[in-house]
C-alpha cells in the first residue's frame, strides 16, 4: 500500500504538493493492484496505444486532403494572403494553376470566413468535418472488447467511473462540482440567439429564404463584426505574429509574478 506517512510533516508545502502529486500519479497507473490487475492493465495499455497510434494516422491521412479549386472567380471574397497560401499548397501538389484549400482549420476557417460562394463554403465544411469518421468506425471496429477508457480508468485507481479519474486533478475535483449553473446556460444561449439574429438578418439580405447553415457562421459573423466595430481582421492579423504574442505573454508574467526573462540564446550548451 502506497502512503506519504509521518515524513509528511518533515516537508515544507511545495515538497508536500510534489510527493502527493507523485503518489496519485502512481496509483493512477496502476500501483496498487495486485500482479493480475497490473498485467491486465499494461496489455489494455498496449492495445490503446496501438489504437491511438492507428487513428491518428488515419486523422493525418484525411488532413492531407484537400478541396481543389479550379476558377479564379470562386476565389471571391478571400483575401490576398490567403490565396497566396492556397496557390502555394497546390504547387506544393504539383497543381500549380489552381488553388488548393487544405482540409486543415488553419486553411478551413479562413475559408468558411471570408469566401462569398456559399456552395464552395458547404463543400469545404463537410470535408473537414467528415474528416477520421471512416478511421474513427474502423477503431472502433478493431478495439478489443476489454479495450475502454472507463474501464482502464478503474482498474487503474478504482475510481467509480471515468469522469472521476479526468476530474481528480482539475479544479473542480470532482464531476458534481461541474455541474453549469443553468441561469448562466440562460444567459448564454439568449447571447447566442442575439449573436444569430444579427447574422440572419444580413444573410436574409444576401441569401433571402435560406437559413443560416453550419457552413454560413464564420461569414456572417465576419460580416457582422465588420458592421458593429468596423473591424477587418487582416488589419489586427499583424499585432497578433508569434514573436509579438511571446513578447506580449512575458511582458504580462513579469508584472503578474514579479519576475524577469533573460534571453541566454548561445550562451548554454544545446543539440544541433
Amino acid at each position: 500500500m502506497l502512503s506519504i506517512g509521518r515524513c509528511g510533516s518533515t516537508l515544507d508545502s511545495e515538497q508536500q504538493r510534489l510527493v502527493t502529486r507523485l503518489r496519485d500519479s502512481l496509483v493512477r497507473r496502476g500501483a496498487k493492484l495486485d500482479a493480475v490487475g497490473q498485467s491486465r492493465l499494461s496489455q489494455i495499455n498496449q492495445d490503446l496505444a496501438a489504437l491511438f497510434a492507428e487513428f491518428r494516422a488515419k486523422v493525418l491521412a484525411d488532413e492531407n486532403t484537400c478541396t481543389v479549386i479550379d476558377r479564379e472567380s470562386d476565389l471571391a471574397g478571400l483575401p490576398a494572403s490567403f490565396i497566396s497560401a492556397a496557390r502555394v499548397a497546390a504547387e506544393a501538389r504539383g497543381m500549380g494553376d489552381r488553388w488548393v484549400i487544405v482540409n486543415t482549420r488553419s486553411s478551413v476557417d479562413p475559408f468558411l470566413t471570408f469566401s462569398s460562394r456559399r456552395d464552395l463554403r458547404e463543400a469545404v465544411w463537410r470535408r473537414f468535418k467528415s474528416r477520421a469518421t471512416t478511421a474513427m468506425r474502423m477503431t472502433r471496429r478493431q478495439r478489443p472488447s476489454h479495450c475502454h477508457p472507463p474501464s482502464r480508468a478503474r482498474e487503474a485507481s478504482r475510481f467509480r467511473h471515468h469522469a472521476h479519474w479526468r476530474m481528480v486533478d482539475t479544479m473542480a475535483g470532482d464531476p458534481t462540482a461541474a455541474r453549469i449553473d443553468e441561469k448562466g446556460v440562460a444567459c448564454g444561449h439568449g447571447a447566442s440567439a442575439e449573436d444569430v439574429a444579427e447574422m440572419q438578418a444580413i444573410a436574409d439580405r444576401e441569401q433571402r429564404g435560406s437559413p443560416i447553415e453550419p457552413w454560413d457562421y464564420l461569414y456572417f459573423a465576419e460580416k457582422v463584426r465588420k458592421a458593429k466595430y468596423d473591424l477587418d481582421q487582416n488589419e489586427v492579423k499583424p499585432y497578433f505574429a508569434l514573436e509579438n504574442m511571446v513578447a506580449a505573454m512575458m511582458w504580462s508574467a513579469e508584472r503578474r509574478f514579479d519576475i524577469a526573462f533573460t534571453e541566454i540564446t548561445g550562451r548554454v550548451p544545446a543539440f544541433t
